[in-house]
């Protein structure tokens, strides 16, 4: 969602009018967090004025004091899941679901599914199955047929 925000501040003497666009889904711009920081020095204001002022929550401002740079990217490793030990299971298991996956190593079937995408892995369905027995199934419809040309019950 993207609005406008208007809100004035003095400097040298006068005030001026700044208008702020932001997303709201994402993080507010290194410059805005640069210039609310310098109001709240410049007019000695506490973080509650200055969260009421700009409409931000305390702690972002409080974050903002420490560190005022963005965090663009996550430095976590996945913890839990062992990415050769995930490898080795869908080697093993290639038509096993998710779930089942999660199952064997401990895990949550969303963290299963962050992984398989960290590790290149998808599926896509198919329309016969890898274990199909060629010569089974002609077999079973060749008798099928006659069944149905007789015009008799499969079971009885």
């Amino acid at each position: 969602m993207r609005y406008e925000r208007y809100f004035y501040t003095r400097q040298s003497n006068s005030y001026r009018w700044y208008k702020l666009m932001y997303n709201t889904e994402m993080t507010y711009p290194l410059k805005f967090r640069q210039h609310v920081l310098a109001i709240k020095t410049q007019e000695k204001l506490t973080y509650a004025q200055t969260a009421t002022r700009f409409c931000v929550g305390t702690a972002s401002l409080m974050r903002w004091a420490k560190r005022i740079e963005p965090c663009l990217t996550r430095d976590k490793p996945a913890t839990k899941i062992n990415q050769v030990a995930l490898i080795f299971d869908v080697e093993t298991y290639p038509d096993a679901s998710q779930h089942e996956r999660a199952q064997r190593m401990g895990v949550s079937a969303r963290g299963i599914c962050d992984a398989l995408k960290r590790a290149g892995f998808s599926y896509k369905k198919t329309f016969y199955h890898p274990k199909i027995d060629v010569q089974a199934r002609k077999v079973f419809q060749t008798k099928l047929q006659g069944y149905e040309a007789t015009d008799t019950p499969i079971f009885r």
